[in-house]
C-alpha cells in the first residue's frame, strides 16, 4: 500500500513540475512579444534671451548683445527668419546680427535690418541651411538708431524669431 501514495505523489510532482514550467516558457514568450512604440513628433524652437535695456539718442546709435537657443530634429534645411511684430515707433531703425550654430550660415556677413525710419522692412531670413541641431549660449547682437523727430521715451520694438523650411 506504500507504493500507490508514493505513486500519487511522484504523480502530483511530476504534474506540479510540468505545469511550473509551461508557466515559465509561458511567461518567457509573452515578454518576447511584448513591444513599446514611441512617436517622436517634429521640434523646433528658438529662444532668444531678453537684451538690456539701451539708450539712444537724436542721430545716435546703440547696440546690445544677448544669447538664444536653438533646437529642431527636422533633417530637413531650415532657416531663421526674424520680423517686426506689432507696430513699432517712426524714425528707429534696428538691425540684427547672429551667430549661426554649427552647419548653418549666416545670409548675410553684416547686420541685418529689420526696422528702418519708415517702418518694418519686412520678414528677413538671417540665417539658412539649419538641420538637426541642439546649441545654446550662442551670439545675438541688435543695433539701433534713432532720427531726430523721435519723441523722447521709451520705446518697445518687439521682434519675432521663427525656424521655417
Amino acid at each position: 500500500m506504500s507504493s500507490r501514495p508514493t505513486r500519487l505523489l511522484s504523480c502530483f510532482l511530476a504534474g506540479f513540475l510540468i505545469w511550473v514550467a509551461a508557466g515559465k516558457a509561458l511567461a518567457q514568450e509573452n515578454a518576447k512579444r511584448h513591444a513599446v512604440t514611441t512617436a517622436v513628433s517634429e521640434h523646433t524652437a528658438i529662444r532668444v534671451a531678453p537684451a538690456s535695456r539701451f539708450t539712444a539718442g537724436p542721430r545716435a546709435s546703440g547696440v546690445v548683445s544677448s544669447t538664444y537657443e536653438i533646437v529642431s530634429n527636422v533633417p530637413a534645411d531650415q532657416q531663421v527668419i526674424a520680423s517686426i511684430k506689432g507696430t513699432p515707433p517712426p524714425g528707429v531703425s534696428v538691425w540684427v546680427e547672429i551667430e549661426p550654430p554649427a552647419g548653418a550660415d549666416a545670409t548675410k556677413e553684416e547686420e541685418v535690418q529689420l526696422l528702418s525710419p519708415d517702418g518694418p522692412t519686412g520678414p528677413q531670413t538671417l540665417l539658412t541651411g539649419i538641420g538637426q541641431v541642439s546649441e545654446a549660449g550662442l551670439n545675438i547682437s541688435y543695433t539701433t538708431e534713432v532720427t531726430v523727430g523721435v519723441e523722447p521715451g521709451s520705446k518697445q520694438i518687439r521682434l519675432n524669431f521663427e525656424i521655417v523650411e
